[in-house]
């Protein structure tokens, strides 16, 4: 199969320069933090948030709160420090280079907790899950 994956958002990149020792599982409730680097050498330092712990939001008052509290909203992709809008081409752009690092087999172990974080994460983001995450987060704050 072919490694070379090409994008909008991300270019031209060479699945098989994908270093793991850029990728960690973050010891929340399952963040993931990754970084890409296309064959131009452009680095793009990936951040999914985890959709797991909704305790946070009891000390925080709004969004613009969780994002100076945390630097992050739960549920939500950051590419190079900025949140990616849902539904987003970025969104899909990445979702499709996860699918590739995984179908490669270059995130891990097949059922190690990375390789399953990251097929969670996909069907959160490609489904309704991460639109109804992002009300029911709203919701609470609005409390």
């Amino acid at each position: 199969m072919n490694q070379i994956i090409k994008s909008e958002t991300f270019g031209e990149m060479d699945l098989q320069l994908f270093d793991r020792t850029r990728l960690w599982v973050v010891p929340d409730a399952g963040s993931i933090m990754l970084t890409l680097c296309n064959v131009k050498e452009e680095v793009f330092d990936i951040l999914i948030t985890q959709n797991k712990d909704f305790e946070i939001l009891t000390c925080i008052n709004s969004i613009d709160d969780m994002e100076w509290f945390l630097g992050q909203i739960p549920g939500r992709i950051y590419v190079n420090k900025k949140l990616i809008p849902l539904n987003s081409l970025v969104q899909k752009d990445l979702i499709k280079v996860l699918k590739r690092l995984v179908d490669f087999q270059l995130l891990g172990h097949p059922k190690g907790l990375v390789v399953l974080l990251v097929i969670e994460y996909c069907t959160f983001f490609e489904t309704d899950a991460a639109d109804v995450f992002a009300q029911e987060v709203k919701r609470l704050l609005d409390e």
